[in-house]
């Protein structure tokens, strides 16, 4: 089984920012402005963030 396909499909913000090196405000912002697509999964606050998204945007 490839690396790629051991990953998870969608992330928590706590892992988009930990990826990115950023905090979790910023990931927050840039869902909130757009610039990041997410989703609302189960609960309040409860966001997801798809793979592919996070690899479009790269390191800041």
């Amino acid at each position: 089984m490839s690396d790629e396909a051991k990953q998870p499909r969608f992330l928590t913000l706590a892992q988009v920012a930990e990826e990115l090196n950023v905090k979790q405000s910023l990931v927050q912002g840039l869902i909130r402005t757009g610039e990041l697509r997410a989703f609302q999964a189960g609960g309040r606050g409860m966001w997801r963030i798809g793979r592919q998204d996070v690899e479009w945007l790269g390191p800041r």
